[in-house]
């Protein structure tokens, strides 16, 4: 069945199908008149109505009643109480025994001498064929003992008092398990829009206004709604309308998150028909529509994918060297050639590599294990900075490429003393900041590498005078798979993950970790972390 879309289709309201609200407050007054003729008709002293509450598995007796106590109206009674719950589940009239009196004596906090109870039921569906128990009806001490005549009257009265509820109670409870729903629906973070079989939208929430669908939406025909979007929309919604199948897409729109510029996004999109569920039935009475931003699922995934490529060449850049120290004293051995000297600095500079190799690996490690849920492994001990941080400006001058213009300074005091914290995992902060370092200042320059005393804490910062960052990406630069999209960004390879983990790295130690920087001019990368007691 397909919606209406002729002329005057988009000018449709969801209001002139609506119903015009009950008056509840002359509602409750003309049940509460119906409950207290019941109880004079059958002589009770007390009657008052149980209502049935589905989301709480209760029963509250509602203020429309007959010689009701307040304190047997602020009752609340769990659904499987007896005899109450009883007569909720099994539909039937009932005249309480004497242990049964006692119970609702108990419950109510006054005399109780006999009692009939009955069901509440209201007709529903299409055809009102089908009947729903809202609740139970009671009438408590009759002078004389209730007798089977009672519970016929009594079962018919109660039809009465239903019809009452359900325009009265129920829509009461109904309008708070609305307001329920709807605060369910505008929290998520996926879009809902709902459409009905005229086309008319009646439902939407407020991830939707990513894409320019909003509450003021609600009421207008789909075409007039999604007229400033692509228009295989509408197209994908007639289609689904016409074939009652399922539609899939993906879409690609500038969009700002609210207090946020314009970025393009990627969403994606599907549509189901909403069908009747009764047997053989195949009428559709509407549509509806569930949005996803997948931008960052993407980019991760892309992000993973160039991954690969990037992991290799870093890990053959030390290895290269390890290689060509090894065959050098390899032929040195064979020729019986023997340099002590010689024979030193190859060594250490195998060494060396294959200790830059071992960090690139645990780097890799590391981002795995977090991405799997784990945390950091971190072995905190005291150890002194300035000679670490001499060790990996040596390392990092090691693994300068050929021809690089760039100078590693060191800025440290004698007396900068010792912190305490995991020394692999900072050594693996300061490498990492040394690598951005060189890597971002094609132009060459000095980095600048600076501890000094902040409090109780030491401030460690690796400063360039490379290509800087944009003031829009500073925010994002800790975050997984992070690159700086510029123009002077291009070219320079990077997979977004080291910075990333820097800052678990850091923070798993009580530290602090930013970021400084001016397009065009350099940047500092800076963290803190706590120095060794006594």
């Amino acid at each position: 069945m397909s919606p209406n879309s002729g002329p005057g289709a988009s000018e449709r309201s969801a209001d002139a199908n609506s119903a015009a609200l009950p008056d509840r407050a002359e509602q409750r007054k003309v049940l509460t008149g119906m409950v207290e003729r019941g109880a004079r008709l059958l002589g009770a002293a007390r009657a008052l109505v149980m209502m049935h509450r589905p989301g709480f598995g209760d029963f509250i007796a509602l203020d429309c009643s007959y010689g009701a106590t307040p304190a047997m109206l602020e009752m609340r009674v769990p659904l499987h109480q007896a005899p109450i719950g009883q007569v909720f589940a099994q539909g039937s009239p009932k005249i309480l025994s004497d242990d049964e009196c006692k119970v609702l004596q108990a419950l109510y906090g006054v005399p109780v001498r006999n009692g009939l109870l009955t069901a509440l039921e209201s007709p529903q569906g299409e055809d009102a064929s089908e009947m729903t128990r809202t609740g139970v009806f009671v009438a408590l001490n009759k002078d004389e003992d209730f007798t089977v005549d009672d519970e016929m009257i009594f079962r018919r009265f109660a039809r009465q008092i239903s019809q009452g509820i359900t325009y009265t109670e129920l829509y009461a409870v109904a309008s708070v398990a609305v307001a329920q729903y709807e605060a369910a629906i505008h929290s998520m973070r996926t879009g809902f829009l709902v459409i009905n079989a005229d086309g008319i939208l009646y439902q939407t929430n407020n991830t939707m206004e990513l894409i320019g669908i909003s509450s003021a939406d609600i009421g207008k025909h789909y075409e007039k709604a999604f007229e400033k979007l692509p228009p295989f929309l509408t197209q994908m919604i007639a289609r689904v309308f016409e074939t009652n199948q399922a539609d899939v897409t993906e879409l690609k729109l500038n969009v700002a998150a609210e207090g946020e510029e314009k970025d393009e996004r990627e969403f994606r999109i599907q549509i189901d028909p909403v069908v009747s569920s009764s047997p053989g039935s195949a009428r559709v009475h509407g549509a509806v529509m569930l949005m996803d931003d997948v931008t960052t699922l993407l980019q991760q995934k892309q992000a993973q994918e160039s991954m690969v490529p990037v992991i290799l060449h870093d890990m053959r850049t030390p290895l290269t060297p390890i290689q060509g120290n090894a065959q050098t004293l390899l032929e040195m051995a064979q020729e019986d050639f023997f340099d002590k000297e010689l024979f030193v600095e190859f060594l250490e500079t195998i060494i060396l590599c294959a200790g830059r190799s071992v960090r690139l690996a645990n780097d890799f490690l590391d981002i795995y294990r977090i991405s799997a849920g784990h945390s950091l492994s971190i072995s905190k001990k005291p150890f002194a900075i300035k000679p670490t941080l001499e060790s990996l400006v040596k390392e990092q001058l090691a693994f300068l490429p050929p021809g690089a213009r760039v100078t590693i300074e060191l800025d440290c005091p004698d007396d900068i003393g010792e912190i305490n914290a995991d020394q692999g995992r900072v050594e693996q902060v300061i490498l990492n900041f040394l690598s951005n370092a060189t890597k971002y200042s094609p132009q060459g320059g000095t980095v600048t590498v600076k501890a000094e005393r902040n409090g109780e804490a030491v401030r460690i910062s690796v400063t360039d005078q490379g290509i800087g960052i944009p003031e829009e990406a500073l925010g994002k630069m800790f975050q997984r798979y992070a690159r700086v999209e510029s123009e002077r960004h291009k070219g320079i390879k990077g997979i977004g993950l080291g910075l990333f983990l820097s800052k678990e790295i850091v923070e798993a130690q009580q530290g602090t970790i930013g970021v400084e920087s001016k397009y065009g001019e350099g940047s500092t990368f800076y963290f803190t972390l706590p120095v060794a007691s006594g």
